[in-house]
């Protein structure tokens, strides 16, 4: 799984800069870069196991985050 995961940072930083965009979901006006033509069919994989983690934190973090020391709520 280490090595979808390195994957998964070269499909987001290789062209636009390291932004996390490739973690982006659907939403009801737009196709979120998870799931967009170029990354279907397996060339991107590991979203399970960053989804897992996210779910694990926002799990213990009681729905909060912190930001230079300023707790904020977390934004789905």
């Amino acid at each position: 799984m280490g090595a979808s995961i390195l994957r998964l940072h070269f499909h987001d930083c290789f062209v636009n800069g390291c932004d996390g965009s490739i973690l982006l979901e659907d939403t009801s006006s737009l196709t979120g870069e998870k799931t967009a033509f170029a990354n279907r069919g397996g060339s991107a994989r590991g979203f399970e196991v960053i989804d897992a983690i996210k779910t694990n934190v926002e799990t213990s973090c009681n729905a909060t985050c912190c930001y230079g020391g300023v707790p904020l709520p977390i934004v789905n």
